[in-house]
């Protein structure tokens, strides 16, 4: 009798000790930047993962101006600054590309300095054409 009661009580101890890393973890991913990300997305309709998000590259003390200087991107500030982001593409800082699948074959392009979204737009692949987040 007395190990059945050992044996639970182990169990009990593991089920709570279980679900407080799963709280832990979440809590960590929706404070993480990719939990930002996320949450952000979601408010412009899009329903992704972490694992959707494709991190394509970071490059230090750059701007998105300077990074992409063979680029015009007129098209691309004035999609993002519908969508509400302040679009300086001459900030300069840590820049990071990370993309997504917005659905119909069309891609979620953003553009992170300092782990914020500067530059936000959803292209067409083949296509010059760009849209703001949520019309896609």
């Amino acid at each position: 009798m007395e190990k059945k009661r050992k044996k639970a009580g182990t169990y009990i101890i593991a089920a709570v000790l279980l679900a407080a890393g799963l709280l832990w973890n979440a809590a960590l991913e929706r404070n993480s930047e990719s939990g930002r990300l996320i949450k952000t997305l979601k408010s412009y309709g899009y329903s992704l993962t972490r694992d959707e998000l494709h991190p394509i590259g970071t490059w230090e003390e750059q701007s998105i101006s300077a990074l992409l200087s063979e680029v015009k991107l007129n098209k691309a500030v004035e999609a993002s600054k519908a969508a509400g982001f302040s679009s300086d593409i001459e900030r300069k800082g840590t820049v990071s590309l990370i993309m997504a699948d917005a659905g119909g074959g069309s891609v979620l392009t953003l553009y992170l300095v300092n782990g914020e979204i500067e530059l936000a737009f959803v292209q067409n692949p083949g296509s010059f054409d760009v849209l703001p987040l949520g019309e896609a």
